[in-house]
């Protein structure tokens, strides 16, 4: 499926090349720093992006802009929680935050120090902070300009069935994009994108197949067509 599923790849980023992408509806594209890319993460965790905007724009108002880790560990942990409560599961979410801030406050310079290291070597530097899985530490690492992919549950529905896959985990996921498409730029361009594919077209139920733009080349679209 290796060959396959890369030509499927770039076939769809060459077909959503028209589709306007609008940045801002994204919660980690009104970042400014590295650290606001792991708030943002962190904020739109099981919610909207539109809801992880607002409480993204709350904790500026309390803390300054941008937040940075030492304002995060000087506010209090209510006002925290007020701040980030449009996103949700605040407390969760607040005391996240706070960890994050501690163990970057013991590894200072730690997020500076990431463009400098290869993808994988910055990714497990990551991941040993509190609550950073794979996903959060591929996003900010494709912000920081590294050729890595972000999976999301919009791009974890789509690519399956793009490629006509049973089921494929993260990391082939990941992996099948970063061979398809290699270029940073354009692997953040696809990652947008898909994303947009699964709010506007490739949902959970009732998928709108007959005007996504990637049904002439998707198994699962065709599959129901010819059903």
């Amino acid at each position: 499926m290796g060959v396959e599923a890369r030509r499927r790849l770039l076939e769809a980023y060459e077909r959503l090349r028209p589709l306007t992408l609008d940045p801002g509806e994204f919660v980690v594209s009104r970042a400014t720093t590295l650290f606001e890319v792991l708030v943002a993460t962190v904020l739109s965790q099981n919610t909207s992006d539109r809801l992880a905007i607002r409480a993204l724009e709350n904790l500026r108002r309390l803390t300054g802009h941008p937040v940075t880790p030492e304002v995060i560990l000087r506010t209090s942990l209510s006002k925290l929680l007020e701040a980030v409560k449009p996103a949700g599961m605040q407390k969760q979410r607040a005391e996240r935050l706070r960890a994050i801030a501690e163990a970057l406050a013991r590894a200072p310079g730690l997020l500076d120090r990431l463009k400098g290291m290869g993808v994988e070597e910055a990714r497990r530097a990551l991941m040993r902070l509190p609550g950073v899985g794979p996903k959060t530490a591929d996003v900010v690492l494709m912000v920081a300009g590294k050729a890595t992919f972000p999976v999301d549950t919009h791009i974890s529905r789509v690519m399956p069935r793009l490629l006509g896959l049973e089921r494929a985990s993260y990391e082939e996921m990941r992996t099948m994009a970063v061979e398809a498409l290699r270029e940073p730029d354009r692997l953040r361009e696809l990652h947008m994108k898909l994303i947009l594919v699964g709010r506007r077209w490739c949902r959970p139920r009732q998928p709108r197949c007959g005007s996504c733009p990637l049904a002439p080349m998707c198994a699962y679209a065709q599959k129901r067509h010819a059903a």
